[in-house]
């Protein structure tokens, strides 16, 4: 309440502090008894029993104000109920001191919203939760028919959510009726989305990434799911959500495509990311249409979203991303690798207590041995593609030199464990650090293992240990 220095000429009592001092020939009174300040009381006196017998307040004159009510002039509006009494008198200067019994007791939504603001950061950290445990107990193949088109109706789903927030936010249209009180909770419905297809990315990138290079590329993709929940980056508005759209469209179509077409080339991520401008393109017109101006849909839309498509292909010909959908499953160094009917038999001198080894990386060699790698890898059903096995050794002089190359053929039967394969090198007396990578024939790494090869100082008889691959 606004406080008014005290003036002796005119009358102060506690309840009436910060009342407009009146003015000469303006009606007022000095205060009567009861508390009523600069109003006739006769008025007062020949109101209350009509006011009385209808249950009804008494109607006051133009600018007259009450004890423990007082009228703003410049509003216009009583700050609290009118006085009906010496009880109603107190409960007044009780609503003045508690806004809440002024503003009257609230509805379940409102109780409803104002716990979800006082529990913010909890119902954020549930939502990410909430979307990564769906998918955790959901996500499936990422060649399963149902997960691609959960993912796509998803991605539809967001598409048209955050046009209507644009079309909404530009005053073009309103939601009405049943769909204002939906439209609520649209903001976490597309956060819900955001973080379910990025929890699916996050999965499915993992599983293909391999060496620090995709690894990073992957640890971007796991900040924006995490980013996506903050409520600093919801404020920054339509930009940042076209452009976090326009990424999760060309995740969802650079694996989609090689699904479809059993291969993985360049020129279907091009695709991919072509298709993805078109939607950006779409979403583009859209708003231009609807503000009249070119301005606004470029730097809300089209700027963002084709940003991150340039982006994404400088990343991908950087063989930065991971080579979804194909994955590593299982890899190893053995010094030999024969088939036997449905199993491969894995020969390994591995010590127990080097557990975290996979085979033989650090190899006891002779002149003359091979060293081989076994490798499984997921490819989906109906896929049939090349892959290379790739050895470097890492010269003290010229660091690391290629040791050859071997193209491999890798099916995707719908075997779990994935396509099993092998390649090798022959030892030629030079022990020190090796590399075998397995990639893609343009050159992304699905998978790699490092090993030392030693010169193995005994010369009589080897044991080794055998596993099945």
């Amino acid at each position: 309440m606004r406080q008014v220095p005290s003036d002796p000429a005119a009358p102060n009592t506690s309840e009436d502090a910060g009342t407009p001092k009146s003015q000469p020939g303006d009606g007022a009174r000095s205060p009567a008894p009861g508390g009523v300040a600069g109003t006739d009381a006769n008025a007062v006196a020949k109101a209350a029993p009509a006011a009385a017998a209808s249950g009804e307040a008494p109607v006051l004159a133009e600018g007259a104000q009450t004890h423990g009510n007082v009228v703003d002039p410049a509003v216009g509006v009583p700050a609290a109920a009118p006085l009906r009494g010496r009880a109603d008198a107190t409960e007044g200067a009780s609503a003045l001191g508690d806004p809440q019994a002024a503003e009257g007791p609230k509805g379940l939504a409102a109780r409803i919203q104002a716990f979800r603001e006082k529990h913010a950061m909890a119902e954020i950290a549930l939502l990410l939760v909430a979307g990564f445990l769906f998918d955790v107990f959901t996500l499936s193949r990422i060649d399963d028919v149902s997960t691609l088109a959960q993912q796509g109706a998803y991605l539809g789903v967001l598409g048209w959510l955050l046009l209507l927030e644009q079309r909404y936010a530009l005053g073009v249209a309103t939601p009405s009726g049943w769909w204002a009180k939906v439209w609520r909770f649209s903001e976490e419905a597309v956060h819900f989305l955001f973080g379910s297809l990025l929890s699916c990315f996050t999965v499915f990138y993992f599983k293909s990434a391999s060496g620090w290079t995709s690894l990073l590329f992957l640890a971007v993709i796991f900040t924006l799911l995490i980013v996506n929940e903050l409520p600093r980056f919801r404020a920054l508005g339509p930009m940042m959500r076209v452009a976090l759209f326009s990424l999760c469209l060309t995740s969802y179509f650079a694996y989609l495509l090689p699904v479809l077409a059993g291969m993985v080339r360049p020129w279907l991520f091009v695709v991919a990311v072509l298709l993805s401008c078109g939607v950006t393109l779409s979403y583009h017109l859209w708003v231009a249409t609807w503000t009249q101006s070119k301005v606004a849909g470029f730097k809300n839309v089209l700027l963002p979203g084709v940003g991150v498509q340039v982006l994404l292909l400088v990343l991908y010909f950087l063989k930065v991303t991971p080579p979804v959908p194909l994955s590593i499953t299982e890899m190893g160094i053995y010094h030999d690798v024969r088939r036997e009917g449905s199993d491969y038999l894995l020969s390994h001198q591995r010590p127990d207590w080097r557990f975290w080894h996979k085979g033989d990386q650090y190899f006891l060699a002779r002149e003359g041995d091979k060293v081989w790698v076994f490798v499984s890898v997921f490819a989906p059903r109906r896929f049939q593609d090349q892959i290379v096995a790739r050895w470097w050794y890492d010269d003290p002089k010229r660091g690391w030199v290629s040791r050859g190359n071997k193209v491999l053929e890798v099916r995707g039967g719908g075997r779990e464990s994935g396509f099993r394969t092998n390649s090798y090198m022959t030892y030629r007396g030079v022990p020190g650090r090796y590399r075998v990578e397995i990639t893609t024939l343009t050159g992304h790494v699905i998978g790699q293992l490092n090993l030392e090869v030693v010169a193995d100082p005994d010369r009589g008889p080897r044991e080794f240990k055998i596993v099945k691959g």
